[in-house]
Parts: C-alpha cells; sequence; structure tokens
C-alpha cells in the first residue's frame, strides 16, 4: 500500500486494515477535481496564485497538468513538505514563529504587487493558521502560543480555536479577502475541517466574522483563556472589525477540491466490497477519544460477523502531560485497553492522518488488538500510565504498532477504522 511506507516487522497488521486504511487515495485526483470543479464563468487568467498550507505544493503541482495559467505565485508551507529546488516559503507548525510572521510579510509584499484586472487563485488547506501569521495588535506570537496550549489542554474542536485565531488576525476572518487587488477571485479549497468545512479551512480568510462580544465571551470559556489573555484578543478583535466593515472584498468564487466525507465514502464501499457489514459513523468526528474508543470497541463487541466500524475527523485530546503521541496513537492505545477488558481477540483497530504524519514526524498512525495490552505487561508497561501522561506515542513504538509516514499531498483528517473477524 503506498500510503503505509512501513510497518513494524513483528507483529503484522491483517491485510484488510493496511488495504482500507490507504484505499482513498486510489480514487482521488486533485487535476481532475480541479477540472471538474473550476466554476462556470470564472476569468480565464493567467491568475496570481496563492497556495497556503500542508498540501500547497501538491495543489500548485495540479495547476501544471490542467493548464490553468500562472502569472506569479507564492507557495507557504511546511519545511516536511517544500519542494527541493523551489522558492516554496516555510512557516512554522503547528505553533507559529518567526518563520511564520516572516512568511506573512512576503505574502504582504505578494499582494502590494497585484492588480484589480489580473484574476487570483487561492489554494487552501490546512495548517495555513500557524505558517502565515499576521496579528492586529496588541496580540503577540506569545499570546498565540498561549491560545494553543489553552486549546491542547482543554481538546477544543479546530473551529473553535480558528476562530479565535481569525478574531485577532489580518488574514483570517475575511480579512485577506480584503487584501487581494483582483476584482476577481476563486478559492479551492482543501477539507481539514469536520465541524464547518471549507469556510473555515485557515481561519477562514473569505469568511466575514466579526464577533460580539458576548461570541468571544462564549469562545473563551471554551478554550479556558486566562483573564489578561482574554483582554488581548478582546481589543484586537474590536480593532479588527472597524477594517473588516470599511473595506470591500474581493468577488470570490469558492469551489470545495476534496474533504473528509471523500475518504469515508471510498473506504466504505470498499469494506462493503469485501464483504464485511459496516458501521458507518460520519466525516465530522471531533468527540472526545476516549469517549469514541469505547463506542468503536462496543461496535466491534456486538458484531456477529466479519464487521468494519470506521468514521473520519479529528477526535479531541487533552494533553495532560509531556509524552508524544498524536490523535491517531491516542485513538489506538486508547482501543487497545478497551480490547482487552472485553477479550476482543478477533478485533484489531487502526487509524492514519491522510496527510501522512500524526503530530510526530515520521509516523501516519498506528493499529492494535487486543493482544498489545499483554505485550504491555509482560514488558512491565501500563496503557494507563503512558495515557495519563499523553505518551501514547512511546508505548506505541515500543511494541512496534506504529505505521511509519511520509508526506501524501493530501490533508483530510484522519480516518478511524476497526475490523472484527477480518477475513484474514
Amino acid at each position: 500500500m503506498a500510503y503505509v511506507d512501513d510497518v513494524s516487522p513483528a507483529p503484522v497488521p491483517p491485510a484488510d486494515l493496511l488495504g482500507l486504511l490507504g484505499v482513498w487515495r486510489e480514487g482521488l485526483s486533485l487535476s481532475r477535481r480541479l477540472v471538474q470543479r473550476w466554476p462556470e464563468g470564472a476569468p480565464a487568467g493567467p491568475y496570481d496564485v496563492i497556495a497556503l498550507g500542508k498540501a500547497a505544493p501538491a495543489m500548485v503541482e495540479a495547476l501544471g497538468e490542467v493548464g490553468v495559467g500562472v502569472r506569479r505565485q507564492i507557495v507557504i508551507t511546511t519545511a516536511e513538505a517544500r519542494r527541493a529546488d523551489s522558492q516554496d516559503i516555510v512557516g512554522d507548525h503547528p505553533v507559529p514563529g518567526a518563520a511564520s510572521e516572516a512568511a506573512a510579510r512576503a505574502l504582504d509584499e505578494f499582494l502590494r504587487e497585484g492588480e484589480a484586472a489580473v484574476p487570483t487563485l487561492v489554494l487552501l488547506s490546512g495548517g495555513a493558521s500557524a505558517l502565515v501569521v499576521d496579528v492586529v495588535d496588541p496580540v503577540s506570537l506569545s499570546d498565540l502560543h498561549e491560545l494553543w496550549d489553552a486549546a491542547l489542554r482543554t481538546g477544543v474542536d479546530i473551529t473553535t480555536l480558528n476562530r479565535l485565531r481569525a478574531s485577532a488576525s489580518n488574514l483570517g476572518g475575511g480579512m485577506l479577502a480584503r487584501r487581494v487587488r483582483s476584482a476577481d477571485s476563486v478559492v479551492a479549497v482543501m477539507v481539514d475541517n469536520p465541524v464547518s468545512g471549507p469556510r473555515w479551512v485557515a481561519s477562514g480568510p473569505f469568511t466575514d466574522f466579526a464577533p460580539s462580544r458576548a461570541e468571544l465571551d462564549g469562545l473563551f470559556e471554551a478554550v479556558a483563556l486566562s483573564p489578561r489573555a482574554r483582554g488581548v484578543f478582546r481589543r484586537a478583535a474590536a480593532q479588527r472589525a472597524q477594517r473588516l466593515r470599511s473595506q470591500e472584498p474581493t468577488r470570490t468564487r469558492l469551489i470545495t477540491l476534496a474533504e473528509p466525507a471523500d475518504v469515508l465514502h471510498s473506504v466504505r464501499d470498499e469494506a462493503i466490497r469485501l464483504g464485511y457489514a459496516v458501521h458507518d459513523l460520519g466525516a465530522g468526528l471531533v468527540e472526545n477519544v476516549e469517549v469514541f474508543a469505547g463506542r468503536v470497541g462496543a461496535l466491534l463487541a456486538s458484531a456477529s460477523g466479519p464487521t468494519v466500524v470506521l468514521g473520519v475527523g479529528e477526535l479531541a485530546v487533552r494533553v495532560s502531560g509531556p509524552g508524544q503521541g498524536g490523535r491517531c496513537q491516542e485513538f489506538a492505545l486508547r482501543c487497545a485497553a478497551w480490547l482487552d477488558e472485553a477479550s476482543l481477540r478477533s478485533a484489531v483497530v487502526g487509524a492514519v492522518a491522510t496527510d501522512g504524519r500524526d503530530h510526530v514526524s515520521g509516523v501516519a498512525g498506528a493499529w492494535v488488538s487486543a493482544s498489545i495490552a499483554g505485550e504491555a505487561r509482560e514488558a512491565g508497561l501500563s496503557l494507563v500510565d503512558y495515557l495519563a501522561r499523553s505518551d501514547s506515542g512511546t508505548l506505541l513504538a515500543r511494541l512496534g504498532r506504529h505505521f511509519a509516514g511520509s508526506l501524501t499531498g493530501w490533508n483530510l483528517c484522519d480516518l478511524y477504522l476497526g475490523l472484527v473477524h477480518p477475513r484474514d
């Protein structure tokens, strides 16, 4: 399978698990979707192209395959995704830093050279909120870091985080739409947001957002932001709202190139083709990882024959310790404890990040069966202790349950999968 580059030699996951975790990529083509979804009546070009996010280089490469004319372009992405011998700009991710601010300055220079008569094509994918950062005074990078830490502790969904980012951004919440000088713009989005879809990818640069005081207070409460930080964000939001109201945005045509449901549908169809009964839990998963692991385990326990339980999204993980891991690894390890307790020896669970990185570089996700708990006990390791310090990645690496990962060119949330009575 192309998605999983390597698996620890022992033990080996069932072939059906591997196949289903990777099958979604076989039917997706960025270039084909650009052709299919290109908006009727859009300007002929050539375009000024702005590509932002973890999948930005792949999206730009797709342009060359379909013949969209490009006058000039700027690509801002991660260090991992940056193309060799390219002029791609690298920002900081997942926590914004000085490189993110430098990327914003480069973008500002690019925007200043725009012309009303030259249309703009914006290619958006997840990660852009951190990769390119231009904050409204008095918010600073340290305030964004505090917001990030608070979001990890509370486990809020990505839309809540992005709305707070947008409230203090000169790019998010509709502000980029006001800085583009083109009269016409096409915005093509690869969706990594299971809650609010394409309009809030990259903190909604083409989605007008001027929150009321009550709305801001609700967001502050959701992330348990400190009183000091609340005051800073509130002042920035007030200044930003005035500018939002006083400026006219570019005329925008928004298209969705790919979304989490595309992953879900392809995996579900393949599972049915293989003869499995399917419990489809949807493509909008944002619930707490522990609760979801229990729900998957209960469905596997109640199955009477070959069954697949699947869902796509971004589970909420409350980080409570200094360990390493990611949503997929946390889900897998919590399922391991559940499978062991229920003695589900015929079940296996796996999860992968569709961008090829489950927070930890080189790790796409993880898989487990009921036997892993016994292996851990024999090695003197406690699943409960590793989970308590948010260190799922370390334990899964020691027990050989990681899927090694590399960049896929996609960013469509995480795929969570459980099988009972696998054919192989």
